[in-house]
């Protein structure tokens, strides 16, 4: 039987739990917004399932929030960024500029690791 209480502590002590009652444990890294980075989100088979000797446990462990890189979107139209930017999970916030000229950069500027979701301000000239 898959033990309780796995879930909020690290890999290392679900790993050990689990090894003393006969079980193969394996890290599966998920992204979460709400559980930081190392932390136990829940074990599959879930706790309290029935689970024969020597069989695989995943211990599904937060990789925290989701991160990319910021595209380079400068030389494109406001509607051509905004989409390629839509692409890799991020939303237009705003437009400094014209929206009927080319971008020229952005906030955060490109090249830059940002955490999804963020709010991105396109900036065109005037």
């Amino acid at each position: 039987i898959v033990p309780g209480n796995l879930a909020g502590g690290s890999f290392d002590d679900a790993a050990a739990a689990l090894s003393a009652i006969q079980l193969v444990p394996t890290q599966v890294d998920e992204f979460s917004d709400t559980i930081a980075a190392g932390v136990v989100i829940r074990t599959e088979p879930g706790e309290g399932a029935e689970a024969a000797r020597d069989s695989v446990v995943n211990v599904v462990v937060s990789a925290g929030p989701p991160i990319v890189t910021m595209p380079d979107v400068a030389g494109m139209s406001v509607a051509d960024a905004t989409a390629a930017l839509a692409a890799v999970g991020l939303a237009v916030d705003s437009v400094v500029g014209s929206p009927s000229n080319a971008v020229i950069a952005t906030d955060p500027p490109a090249g830059e690791q940002v955490r999804i979701p963020a709010a991105v301000r396109l900036i065109t000239r005037r």
